[in-house]
């Protein structure tokens, strides 16, 4: 089975092209849905079944507040290192 990772605006391209080097569904906020609310990318990860992974530490909050109804979060740092799994 393949993880769909949804990736937010804040995240460096770097970090998407290893990504989809190693094989990932990577789908791009800043390339398909430029703009949209924290809220709004929980809302797309539902829909498209997928793990966010972002340097914004709000989306901890978010996915309780959503009924815990995504499949996770990944938060890195700005250097690019895992620095905390929300769940998976």
């Amino acid at each position: 089975m393949s993880i769909r990772i949804l990736v937010d605006e804040n995240v460096n391209y770097e970090i998407i092209k290893a990504l989809r080097k190693d094989g990932f569904e990577v789908i791009s906020v800043a390339g398909d849905a430029p703009g949209i609310t924290d809220f709004e990318v929980i809302e797309l990860a539902m829909k498209l079944n997928a793990v966010v992974l972002t340097e914004d530490s709000d989306f901890g909050r978010l996915v309780f507040s959503c009924g815990n109804r995504i499949n996770g979060v990944i938060y890195v740092t700005q250097q690019g290192k895992v620095k905390r799994l929300l769940k998976l």
